[in-house]
């Protein structure tokens, strides 16, 4: 069971008296001011990815009192058993940063001793700390981190007498004002970055399974790792610690559990993983389901487990180091072992995101994607959304229920599509139409510009009940027309929209700004004049930038095929070349003429 945190425990154990002392009463100490976790709390004491605590480097600098202070208060806290090593390492950086102000620009320290702290000296902290974020261009979430690290080493020593004074006239309340302060969370990915993130991954599992990819053993269970996490939503620091008996038979028949415990809430958290059916299908040779991926790493490090160090025998992510310095230890996964593998993943996989960068794989986006999804698939409920994720419907809904780009084109094209619909009376005046939400997949039919609702009478149609429409130039312009709000769309639609701007630039080359006099190319001109900025302005404004950038990504690689013909058909003609007409059967030369 998970211990509760006394933060009063921390405060009392005592600090070696030694400290504050007269000089001839301080006993030898070491030339390091060095804290290594392992060595002080034993080896499977959970660390953060920094090993220990260094302030060695402000040690000859006249604030040897200081550095000797804060060193023991943070062993203290260690061993009181009631401070995860991670806090203890953060206020560690925010009181370097506080030893820095001592001495910056100085010929001697502000301060030499904890003693000599007023509160005047931490205003003065305050501002060093705003004029170096302004400077720097530091976000005021890095300064708060830092404001609070150096505040909770003095609220402590203050409690064991080194500083003298009462902490309200020391750190007053909004000290860093958050008019401005808005925390940097994780962004959810698009569903087109999931979908690219999961091919990558599948790629990756059969590439190796077929033993056409070698990749080190933490790497490949890196790859393991992530689509737990995809599939599950898990924090990073639960998912790493899982224990080798965590999955336990559901109670729906197909599902079962995985048990995590969160060491920050004192609880244990389940998720409940479906098993993908097994077809003996070439797709299903690595499966993608969680608990399948999460049984192969526990049978691939059975026998690492048995060997490996007391404090890692019930751990799963189990890899042998192929480090020079360290060849053939058992580890387990860190989240620098995770990260560097990711950027190794999006490189070999290209993975880019929806602006073209490479894409930043983390747990933390992952989890918050698994948030939006069960929002959509949940209608907005909050409860669920909790549920799915483990918290308090308080909790998911001030860090995970958020309004991104993709939800803002979704709502945008309800408002513009189904309100009016929804608001508008029927013929009796009194009933209200049904809402009736319309994809576009199943009434509408695909053209090389989008999707038509009505190709056999729409405006431009033959409307002979038997011909189908085929004047995709003037979609645009056409009442049937329709967008779905899916990438292969908005692909034909900026084909198109590539294909006008060849022909505009074509009619320009060759007429220059004046009109040439003929009807059609003329209107022709017109036309392409006019929706090639229309194209951009609706996409963004239905779909959101995201999507549009993506769309705009895949036609510089490929043009729509139809729109590729079309345009190699132009530039043939205007060299001249004779062409077979497919309507009529012969062969006919235009050289320039614009049909």
């Amino acid at each position: 069971m998970p211990r509760q945190k006394n933060y009063k425990a921390a405060m009392l154990m005592p600090i070696p008296p030694a400290v504050g002392k007269a000089p001839d009463a301080v006993p030898a100490r070491p030339a390091t001011a060095r804290i290594v976790f392992t060595e002080l709390l034993g080896v499977g004491v959970r660390t953060p990815s920094a090993r220990g605590i260094d302030l060695t480097e402000w040690l000859g600098r006249g604030i040897d009192e200081w550095v000797w202070a804060a060193l023991d208060c943070y062993v203290a806290k260690l061993r009181s058993g009631t401070c995860q090593t991670s806090t203890v390492h953060n206020e560690s950086r925010g009181v370097a940063k506080f030893f820095e102000f001592l001495l910056d620009g100085r010929g001697q320290p502000l301060l030499v001793v904890p003693g000599e702290l007023r509160p005047l000296h931490v205003t003065q902290f305050v501002g060093w700390l705003q004029r170096r974020q302004e400077a720097r261009g530091l976000s005021s979430e890095s300064t708060r981190s830092v404001y609070k690290g150096a505040k909770s080493t003095f609220v402590t020593l203050m409690h064991h007498g080194l500083i003298e004074g009462d902490p309200k006239l020391f750190f007053p309340a909004r000290a860093l004002p958050n008019k401005h302060f808005a925390p940097a969370r994780a962004q959810p990915y698009s569903d087109a970055e999931q979908q690219r993130l999961a091919d990558a991954l599948r790629a990756d599992l059969i590439d190796v399974h077929h033993g056409r990819l070698h990749l080190a053993p933490s790497a490949v269970l890196v790859t393991y790792f992530l689509v737990v996490a995809m599939r599950t939503g898990c924090n990073l620091t639960p998912l790493l610690e899982v224990a080798r008996d965590a999955i336990r038979p559901g109670l729906v028949p197909g599902t079962q559990f995985l048990r995590l415990r969160k060491h920050r809430g004192a609880r244990i958290v389940s998720r409940v993983l479906k098993e993908a059916e097994r077809d003996g299908g070439e797709t299903l040779v690595i499966p993608m389901d969680a608990v399948a991926v999460l049984e192969r790493a526990l049978d691939e490090t059975a026998e690492l487990a048995s060997h490996a160090p007391p404090h890692l025998t019930n751990r799963v992510w189990l890899f042998r180091s192929l480090d020079s310095r360290q060849r053939g230890v058992i580890k387990c996964l860190r989240r620098e072992t995770i990260i560097t593998a990711t950027r190794s993943m999006a490189k070999r996989r290209n993975l880019l995101d929806d602006s073209g960068k490479p894409l930043l794989v983390a747990t933390t986006r992952l989890r918050q994607s698994l948030g939006k999804r069960a929002w959509r698939l949940s209608e907005g409920d909050p409860v669920a959304v909790a549920a799915v994720l483990g918290n308090t419907p308080r909790v998911a809904d001030s860090n995970y229920l958020r309004i991104d780009e993709q939800l803002q084109a979704e709502a945008a094209s309800y408002m513009g599509r189904e309100l009016s619909v929804h608001l508008r009376a029927g013929a009796d005046g009194r009933r209200t139409v049904p809402l009736v939400v319309n994809d576009g997949s199943s009434t509408s039919t695909l053209t090389p510009t989008g999707r038509c609702k009505n190709s056999l009478f729409g405006a431009y149609a033959p409307k002979d009940g038997g011909n189908h429409c085929d004047q995709f130039v003037m979609c645009l312009f056409c009442p049937s027309f329709a967008v779905a709000g899916e990438s292969n769309d908005l692909w034909r639609l900026y084909s198109f929209q590539r294909y006008a701007m060849a022909e505009l630039d074509h009619l320009a080359a060759v007429n220059g700004d004046q009109p040439s006099g003929i009807a059609k190319p003329d209107d022709l001109r017109l036309l392409y004049e006019a929706a090639i900025p229309f194209i951009d302005r609706f996409c963004e404004q239905s779909f959101g930038k995201a999507m549009c950038v993506q769309a705009k990504h895949r036609v510089q690689r490929e043009v729509h095929p139809f729109w590729q013909h079309l345009m190699k058909r132009s530039a043939m003609r205007r060299d001249g070349v004779q062409l077979h007409d497919t309507a009529t059967g012969h062969l006919r030369s235009e050289g320039s003429k614009h049909e």
